[in-house]
């Protein structure tokens, strides 16, 4: 489906759903622009804005801690998107890892909504601070 037809079956009424709002992606050739950046296109063109279905949605995050039959508050988000992932995982009440990798720029973890509770330079130090966690030595 193009932007246009897209365009034109939101004004007819039809509902508006995304899968998420990033504003781009990392790729080996370089940042790409991502879905959020048309989203956000239509939004304002068409004045109606998307229901996310993904990341950063409540119900994403709620359908993947069931599916999992985990809690949130024992459960760890690793990700490099501070702005979705982090974000919707801490309002969740989930923990958060912010890996310093793909598409991690320290700009966007300064004007954060969200603070990671653990940002590490590559995921092999990641098992070590569960451990510590675990046993008491560590908390955000």
């Amino acid at each position: 489906m193009n932007l246009g037809r897209a365009f034109s079956e939101i004004q007819a009424g039809a509902s508006f759903f995304c899968l998420h709002k990033n504003k781009w992606w990392q790729t080996s050739r370089g940042p790409m622009l991502d879905a959020g950046a048309f989203v956000a296109g239509l939004e304002y063109a068409t004045g109606v804005d998307a229901t996310v279905l993904g990341k950063p949605s409540p119900s994403y995050f709620a359908a993947a801690l069931d599916a999992l039959d985990a809690v949130p508050e024992l459960t760890w988000l690793v990700t490099d998107d501070v702005e979705q992932d982090v974000r919707g995982a801490s309002l969740f009440g989930m923990r958060t890892v912010l890996v310093r990798t793909g598409k991690f720029r320290p700009e966007t973890l300064e004007l954060a909504e969200s603070s990671p509770d653990i940002v590490v330079s590559s995921l092999a130090q990641f098992p070590a601070l569960l451990e510590e966690d675990l046993t008491g030595g560590w908390h955000s």
